[in-house]
């Protein structure tokens, strides 16, 4: 069985990383942590008014990662192999949970459906938080299972739990579930008041403890800013109407899964499409065959993320968002499929095997191309026009400058200068408020990734920057004056 999943440790690691921002200040936490340098002295210029995320990421992601920057530094190799380490553990993981719920040849069939789909694979090349938290999330369910057998399942998973939610703060949806399952099991058993007091008292005492974590390691610890925890996540919730917000969000969701299951095929992806159809329908027919006999604390946890999701104002990153409950959607899934009276005759083994070679088959062409392409330079920081103008700006620019650029934590990482955000407006007057306000004395644009608005705005303060450096791709301009 450990031998299907091997080849995970091995594709789609590479030595380059895209221009996605997160994973540089994600990189950059990790750095100060084996430094000994506060959490958010990473160079950031942080901006409400220009919110692209908050001062410091809560830490437990960095944590993860400080052993790898301490042994290999900024090495984008090392990273990805360490977060394929994480693809492949849960991998194992997958299939114990799975095999909860079904034989042994369906669970490894579906940990195989989920992790060699080729978006996973892709996504599996992102140095980002949202693996080691599944990784972490399918642990603490598995160790949830055996909750009240003994005392030392229940402190390895208030360490387990507490990290969990350390590196992604969405975990505190887990603590929720835990105490609603405990009182509804309390309210179904026949038990002395005594007894369910002291069980009560133990999932609260579990919560508090695993809750103690993520105060200890972000609040007494590190100290993390609090903006890097909850709070501007939060005001994402007022930002929008809530019934448009949850219909937006269902559809946009619903299309995310389906396409997640539709694998490109060419001439053939009728077929790839029926997939995907099939694959969301079964979703749904497993999900209301669950919630409609017995439901678990599994469901209970997957209704309230799924609450969280529909009302989110923001669907930029849907894709992110599913991915730690892809397991439990795919096990939706499979339940719908177990359902069906299909060839009743035949033997579910065999009808899981049969489907699994089918699904494997439709991603094999995106797994070549994952494949064929691994050593090619992402457009991102790696690429040559990049590190000659981050060691220009390392170089010949003033340690106290503070830059303009679209990806800013990625400036920061690798030219080690402050970075402010390309303000996201197209009114000139408040994209200029917003640069004064920061303190920008340089400008530097990529003409791939940068905003027409910052360009337009270039080209409003010609007279008042001065062109410094460029190349094929980059340019790089000094303020003179912002008087107008």
């Amino acid at each position: 069985m450990i031998m299907l999943f091997i080849p995970l440790l091995f594709i789609s690691n590479r030595r380059s990383h895209d221009w996605g921002d997160d994973f540089a200040q994600y990189i950059h936490q990790a750095k100060n942590i084996v430094q000994g340098i506060p959490q958010s002295e990473t160079g950031f210029v942080y901006s409400q008014e220009n919110f692209i995320g908050p001062k410091a990421y809560p830490v437990g992601f960095p944590l993860l990662l400080s052993p790898v920057y301490a042994v290999f530094g900024n090495n984008m190799k090392a990273f990805t192999t360490y977060i394929s380490v994480f693809y492949f553990i849960l991998a194992l993981l997958l299939v114990l949970f799975f095999r909860k719920y079904f034989s042994l040849i369906p669970s490894v069939v579906l940990a195989m459906i989920l992790l060699y789909n080729p978006q996973m694979m892709l996504f599996k090349q992102e140095v980002m938080s949202d693996l080691p938290f599944t990784v972490l999330l399918v642990a603490s369910m598995l160790l949830y299972m055996n909750f009240r057998k003994n005392n030392t399942v229940k402190i390895i998973l208030v360490l387990i739990a507490g990290l969990m939610i350390t590196v992604r703060p969405i975990g505190f949806v887990f603590l929720i579930a835990v105490l609603i399952d405990q009182v509804v099991m309390l309210l179904k058993e026949d038990c002395s008041r005594r007894r369910k007091f002291y069980e009560l008292v133990v999932a609260t005492v579990f919560v508090l403890l695993t809750s103690g974590i993520y105060l200890l390691l972000n609040v007494a610890i590190f100290r993390i800013p609090s903006g890097g925890g909850l709070n501007n996540y939060l005001a994402y919730f007022g930002s929008g109407e809530i019934v448009s917000t949850i219909l937006t969000n269902l559809r946009h969701y619903s299309e995310v899964f389906q396409n997640f299951y539709t694998p490109s095929l060419g001439d053939y992806d009728g077929f790839s499409l029926l997939s995907g159809v099939l694959f969301l329908a079964m979703a749904m027919v497993g999900l209301l065959k669950r919630f409609t006999t017995r439901i678990e604390f599994l469901d209970i946890f997957f209704l309230i993320y799924l609450v969280i999701l529909l009302v989110f104002p923001n669907n930029a990153s849907a894709f992110r968002l599913m991915v730690p409950v892809s397991f439990l959607l795919l096990l939706y899934v499979a339940t719908g499929f177990r359902s069906l009276s299909v060839l009743p005759s035949v033997s579910g083994k065999l009808k899981a095997a049969i489907l699994g070679i089918l699904i494997l088959a439709f991603y094999m062409p995106g797994i070549r191309d994952i494949i064929s392409t691994k050593y090619i330079i992402m457009a991102g920081p790696q690429k040559a026009e990049s590190e000659q103008a981050f060691d220009y700006i390392r170089e010949n620019v003033p340690e106290n400058a503070v830059i303009m650029f679209v990806k800013p934590r990625a400036l920061s990482l690798y030219a080690g200068r402050a970075g402010f955000a390309d303000p996201a407006e197209t009114d000139m007057t408040k994209f200029h408020k917003q640069v004064v306000d920061a303190g920008v004395n340089y400008f530097l644009l990529n003409n791939d990734i940068s905003s027409e608005a910052s360009k337009r705005y270039l080209r409003v303060m010609n007279e008042r920057v001065d062109s410094v450096w460029s190349n094929e791709t980059f340019g790089l301009y000094r303020l003179k004056s912002f008087n107008p």
